[in-house]
């Protein structure tokens, strides 16, 4: 039997989390009021480990409370421990930089960091990595898996459309080594205008409007469950605040032309917000809400891996209206411009007949689309008890 409730009144209380920790990471502490100190002193465990595993925003929120702060021992001690990993992480993925620096170095490659571990190389405040990603030619591409693959690393996942495998060495983060990027993402010739890091010059990152493009694009567009993430608002905005004026009016002019433009504003107004010291408005509180149903219940992370992904987009799509939500079916029905699939089965089919494969692959993604829709309503639903928070023994 499912339980209902319980998870629905954590997920309301990570809610709580996330409005006072807009104006922690933003004004700072002082500007919480002692009814919202209460508030968050009312919130248990269960709803401390929804937000924080949905926001991903530990290690920044840890540094921005400081000594002495009005939270609950208890409170204090988990937002700690959750701190000290995503910093342990933030450390692995620093020496997997210098592997890479040192085999870019030794071999003549153009490697260039993207995304959190370019922020790292620019000497912005450390974010939770979940892995390095890193952009080289084809052939540099492959090149660089062999070296990989011929020292500690063991290839993870198959190869998709735009990188291969990552690589996973015991106690490290992983390495996702990029061929391409998306279209949506970048334009052409995005590595050539690459630019070298200021902290590991074997190393380069990509040019600033195209950095922040891809930083913004990937966390409002490519992946809907995480638009108006913590950690990502916070990297976005300090990326922003390190850019030269003219990349930002590049990429804004960007945003304000793209079929989400209205998603991106409002990512790009949070993020701006954060890094400017002010607590923003949240468009993105029911959409919040949605990760935190799916982090909180438990269960519904024991789906296999396809339909748990397909049912956090559709529960997403439904959280941001009907529009967002037809959107998710036409990108099912989209096909991709690429010689073959990179599904073997699937690219079997391809080689006798394109058609017959596009065919399959539609039918692939609606069935998995129609299979995660009621624990995607599951999700994108209140229900009747979620404004009651639990109590904090939880």
């Amino acid at each position: 039997m499912i339980p209902a409730r319980g998870w629905r009144a954590h997920a309301a209380a990570a809610a709580t989390l996330r409005a006072w920790a807009l104006r922690v990471l933003g004004p700072g502490p002082g500007a919480v009021s002692p009814g919202e100190w209460a508030e968050v002193a009312a919130v248990g465990g269960r709803g401390w480990l929804a937000f924080l595993g949905a926001e991903r925003c530990a290690l920044p929120l840890y540094a921005a409370l400081g000594p002495g702060s009005p939270l609950p021992a208890p409170a204090a001690r988990l937002l700690a421990a959750r701190a000290q990993v995503e910093s342990q992480r933030a450390l692995s993925a620093r020496a997997q930089l210098r592997l890479l620096g040192g085999l870019a170095a030794r071999h003549g490659w153009t490697l260039a960091v993207l995304k959190g571990g370019a922020g790292l190389l620019e000497g912005l405040p450390e974010v939770d990595l979940g892995d390095v990603d890193v952009l080289a030619t084809p052939g540099q591409a492959a090149a660089l898996d062999a070296a990989l693959v011929g020292g500690s690393y063991r290839k993870v996942f198959a190869d998709g459309t735009v990188h291969l495998g990552a690589h996973l060495a015991d106690g490290s983060v992983q390495v996702e080594v990029h061929f391409a990027m998306r279209a949506a993402e970048a334009g052409d010739g995005v590595l050539d205008r690459a630019v070298p890091t200021a902290r590991e010059p074997r190393l380069r990152r990509l040019a600033d409007a195209d950095h922040l493009w891809h930083l913004l694009s990937h966390s409002a567009a490519t992946h809907l469950p995480r638009r108006g993430c913590l950690r990502d608002l916070l990297l976005v905005g300090w990326t922003l605040r390190a850019s030269a004026p003219a990349a930002v009016a590049e990429v804004r002019a960007r945003a304000a032309a793209h079929p989400l433009a209205g998603a991106l504003a409002g990512v790009l107004a949070m993020a701006e917000a954060l890094a400017d010291g002010r607590a923003p408005a949240d468009p993105f509180a029911e959409l919040a809400r949605v990760r935190y149903r799916l982090v909180a219940s438990g269960w519904m992370a024991s789906l296999p891996e396809p339909v748990f992904r397909r049912a956090a987009d559709a529960a997403a799509a439904l959280a941001q209206g009907p529009g967002e939500y037809r959107a998710l079916w036409r990108a099912a029905a989209r096909m991709p411009r690429r010689e073959l699939s990179s599904i073997p089965a699937l690219r079997f089919v391809e080689r006798r007949s394109r058609a017959l494969g596009h065919v399959a692959l539609f039918a692939g993604r609606a069935s998995l689309l129609a299979a995660a829709v009621p624990f995607a309503l599951l999700a994108a639903l209140p229900g009747r008890r979620a404004a009651r928070p639990p109590a904090a023994s939880g």
